[in-house]
């Protein structure tokens, strides 16, 4: 309960989070992990997905103790995403126009997976975009799905026992280190 508590308070804050020029709100949504992801390992996503409104970043600078600043065009500076994209797709069994499906990032892997005729594992969330292609190419080339249970030759819980291991010899390098 002590979570969920949190969690609603942090959206709560979020969402009354205005520029004080403007008063314009600051973020544009924020979603709970499994409204994102699926899977065994969505425990390892963060706990809340953030979208500020894209004139707006997010940055830490001590020098103006600001965590928010107005997004301003610098030729140098990278890293910011956007939900939107274009996504362009060309030959020999590509159907031409327009898509009229909006089309997800993790659907990008699983279609360039069936694309080169290779098995789709079955722990991706994303699924081969069929609209793509000719009626004729589909049938006699369905999409084909791999059962994994294994993620870099180890189980779904051996990973996990692998990364914490990996995770607490990390603390105790930076505890070493001063940093904890």
């Amino acid at each position: 309960q002590e979570y969920e508590d949190l969690k609603t308070e942090i959206i709560t804050t979020l969402q009354e989070l205005v520029d004080p020029d403007t008063g314009k709100k600051l973020v544009t949504n924020i979603s709970p992990r499994n409204e994102i992801y699926s899977g065994d390992f969505m425990t390892r996503a963060p706990d809340l997905i953030v979208q500020f409104d894209y004139n707006y970043r997010l940055y830490f600078n001590p020098l103006k103790g600001a965590l928010i600043d107005v997004n301003k065009l610098e030729p140098l500076h990278t890293g910011h995403h956007r939900l939107e994209g274009i996504f362009i797709a060309s030959g020999a069994n590509i159907e031409p126009g327009n898509l009229e499906q909006d089309v997800n990032i993790q659907d990008i892997t699983s279609t360039i997976l069936y694309m080169m005729g290779v098995p789709i594992p079955d722990i991706y969330d994303g699924k081969a975009i069929t609209e793509l292609f000719s009626k004729e190419y589909l049938i006699q080339n369905p999409p084909r799905y791999e059962k994994v249970d294994k993620v870099f030759g180890l189980k779904a819980e051996e990973f996990d026992e692998q990364t914490q291991s990996e995770h607490e010899k990390s603390k105790i390098l930076l505890k070493n280190l001063g940093y904890l």
